[in-house]
Parts: structure tokens; C-alpha cells; sequence
């Protein structure tokens, strides 16, 4: 028969292929009884733990465990016992043992119950896992490392995003503040064509019309053309007026933007300035047109006198310059538990409704009133002026049948 045929059993016994295992085994092996006494120890383990067999034999096994960890080993040993069958020990621990020269090494411990003789012994199969722990260790800290550089590559990109969303950011409020330098800029140019014209026009008739009277009255110097005279005078004194107006608007409209109108808030007998008011305007009224006054027996509010009476003096003077010969303009003023109403109404040429969102900005004027005198300032001063006493204005106009103008402040 061929010998690599031969059945092993044939060529060795079992006590010789144990004997063959336990001698050459790559693994320490520690034979433990049931007292925890150390009884054997293969070559390997003596060479790992670095005893001699006699040093070791009769040694409780906790002399191979280092000091920290013996504690609890005598509670593992009676769970063990209790319940012995081939398992490995400690399972999810890190388990460490202790050589002659009392340095620890990390170890993986596997037991296996045997009977000898009628004795329970423990056999320990145990292999220094320092070489894989280093590795695993190194293999930890490589992966740490490579989730801080992810980490910081992720926070330097999130920091770029931000400083990109930023630029963008402000990019955009650099486009959106060209944009509206762009628009202020149109605006600027739209307003100054219009003063211009404006003030072509404004400026060019009043000083036309005085040139011309001055010239006629230097041939009315007898007194048989006296009457003539006052006549003309009297259109130098509108017209001077006239411009005298003109250039309180502009001025008005200066302090305002520069935020110089400064005011002097009084307890103001509004009876006595609509009265006041009233006497004024009978000055502009045109042929058979009647002011109709509508207020309280009394009343007093905290406020500035003089500027509450220019803005009822422009409104006021524009319903009667948009207003037809005849027609009624009414003041009217009323108050209720918190607020006072004052109300011009006038029975005019009214502003067609696709002028009326641009009636309070600057040098507007609707296209029904190209033929009647005006900056095209005065509503907007009124606004400015209504803002600045914390008021509200608003308004209400029919074409062709005239408009209401209501503001209302706070009594408190």
C-alpha cells in the first residue's frame, strides 16, 4: 500500500497527534483545573509568557492577568464553570495578559472544557493580538485622520459657499444700488426737464406781462390816465406775487429735502386761523365763487400754525384756481374721539383718474390743467408738510366734477 494512502490512525495514536498539537502549536496553550491552578503550559506559551513550566505549574491563572483586571476574573471563572462549553472569552472586551516581565499585551483568549481522568480541566488557547491591534489601531487613527481632513475640506468648502453666497449677496445689492442710482438719475433728469419747462413758462409770462405794464405806464403819467394806471399797477403787484410764490415753493421744497424745516408746535385756535384763512382766500376768488366755511364753535390742537395754514392756503387756493366762475369751495372740519378732519372740496375741472397716482410727486401736473398757472409743486409740498405734523392726506376726484382733499391728525 502506497503510505500517502496510509490512514493517519495507522501511523500515529491519538495520544502522539495531541501530544504533536500541543508541543508545535503556533498558539499558546494553557491548561487550568478546576481550582484555577495552572497544570500545563505548551512551549509556545512558555515562550509568549516567559516562564519556565515550573514557575508556572500551580500558579493561579491570575497570575498571567494583570493587576487592574483580576478583580472580576474570579466572577468569570464560576460563570464559566457553571456553564462550560467551547466559547471565546469576553467577547467584545478588550483582554489584556501579563509576561515575567510584567509588560501587558493584548490578547484574544478562546476556552474549551476537557475531562482527564475524571477531572474538569480548561483548556486556553491564547494569541497575542498586539500586532493585528496595532494595525486596527493605526488603521483607526489613518481613518480619523482622513474624516479630519473631510471635516476640514468640508468646512473650508461650506466656508467658500458662504463667502460666494456673500459676494453674490453683495454683488446683487451692488447691481440693485446701481440700479437704483440709475432710476434716481432718471428721475433727476425727468425732474429737471420739467422745471426747466416749467419754469420757462412760470417765469417767462409773470416778467413778460411786468415788462410790459412798466413800459404802458411810462406813457400814463397824466392823471386823466390814472385809472389805466392802477390797472397795470395792480397786475405788476399779482404778478410779482405770483413769482414771490413761485420761489417760496422752491425754497420750501429745498429745506424739506435737506430736512431743515424745523417746527414750532403751539395749542392753535383752529377757529380763528379757518377764519383767518378764509378772509385770505376771498383775495383769489374768482367772479361769483363762494367759500363756504364748515367748522366747530370751538376747537384747539397741538400743532405748528404755520405750516398747518400753508397746506389749507395751497389746497384752498388750488380749488379755486381749478374751479369755474360761480362755483362754491368748501372748508370743513370736524373731529372725533382721537383725530381731526379738515376737508377742501371744490366743484372743478376735477384730475382724470390715470393722473391720480402721480398727483403728489414733483413738477406733476395733470394733463386737464396745461392752461392754468402752476409749479406742479404745491401738493407735494402739502404732503411733506402733512408727514411732518404726523398726519395723513387723501384724496378723492371725479372728472369734470371737481375734488375732495381730507387730512386727518391726531388730537393726542
Amino acid at each position: 500500500m502506497d503510505a500517502h494512502n496510509i490512514p493517519i490512525t495507522d501511523l500515529f495514536d491519538a495520544s502522539e497527534i495531541c501530544k504533536a498539537i500541543y508541543n508545535y502549536s503556533a498558539e499558546a496553550i494553557v491548561i487550568v483545573d478546576d481550582r484555577g491552578k495552572i497544570v500545563h503550559a505548551n512551549p509556545i506559551a512558555l515562550k509568549v509568557f516567559q516562564y519556565s513550566l515550573s514557575e508556572l505549574t500551580g500558579q493561579s491563572i491570575e497570575f498571567l492577568i494583570p493587576k487592574e483586571y483580576r478583580k472580576n476574573h474570579h466572577n468569570h471563572v464560576s460563570n464559566y464553570q457553571q456553564d462550560a462549553h467551547p466559547r471565546s472569552m469576553g467577547s467584545g472586551l478588550e483582554l489584556y495578559a501579563l509576561r515575567k516581565d510584567e509588560s501587558k499585551f493584548a490578547v484574544s483568549i478562546s476556552l474549551s472544557p476537557a475531562t482527564i481522568r475524571d477531572r474538569t480541566y480548561t483548556v486556553a488557547l491564547v494569541i497575542d493580538i498586539t500586532e493585528q491591534k496595532d494595525a486596527k489601531e493605526k488603521l483607526r487613527k489613518h481613518n480619523q485622520e482622513l474624516e479630519n481632513r473631510v471635516n476640514e475640506r468640508t468646512k473650508e468648502l461650506a466656508q467658500l459657499v458662504n463667502n460666494l453666497e456673500r459676494a453674490n449677496k453683495e454683488l446683487r445689492q451692488a447691481e440693485e444700488e446701481v440700479r437704483v442710482a440709475l432710476t434716481k438719475e432718471k428721475e433727476l433728469n425727468e425732474l429737471k426737464s420739467r422745471f426747466v419747462s416749467m419754469a420757462s413758462h412760470e417765469f417767462r409770462t409773470p416778467l413778460s406781462t411786468i415788462l410790459t405794464s412798466l413800459t404802458l405806464l411810462e406813457k400814463y403819467t397824466e392823471k386823466t390816465n390814472q385809472e389805466k394806471g392802477d390797472k397795470h399797477f395792480g397786475r405788476i403787484r399779482s404778478n410779482v406775487k405770483h413769482l414771490t410764490n413761485l420761489l417760496n415753493d422752491f425754497l420750501s421744497i429745498d429745506k424739506l429735502q435737506e430736512g431743515k424745516t424745523e417746527l414750532n408746535l403751539v395749542d392753535v385756535d383752529i377757529v380763528e386761523l379757518l377764519t383767518d384763512l378764509r378772509e385770505e382766500l376771498e383775495q383769489f376768488k374768482k367772479s361769483e365763487q363762494v367759500i363756504h366755511l364748515d367748522i366747530p364753535h370751538s376747537l384747539t390742537m397741538h400743532s405748528d400754525s404755520n405750516i398747518l395754514k400753508n397746506i389749507l392756503l395751497n389746497l384752498g387756493s388750488n380749488a379755486i384756481k381749478y374751479s369755474p366762475d360761480g362755483k362754491t369751495i368748501y372748508l370743513k372740519v370736524w373731529t372725533d374721539s382721537n383725530d381731526v378732519f379738515f376737508e377742501v372740496k371744490d366743484e372743478g375741472i376735477g384730475i382724470p383718474e390715470e393722473d391720480q397716482v402721480h398727483l403728489f410727486e414733483r413738477f406733476f401736473r395733470a394733463a386737464n390743467s396745461t392752461n392754468i398757472t402752476g409749479t406742479g409743486l404745491g401738493l407735494n409740498i402739502v404732503k411733506h408738510y402733512v408727514e411732518l405734523l404726523s398726519g395723513t392726506i387723501s384724496f378723492s376726484s371725479i372728472y369734470q366734477k371737481g375734488s375732495t382733499f381730507t387730512i386727518k391728525f391726531s388730537l393726542n
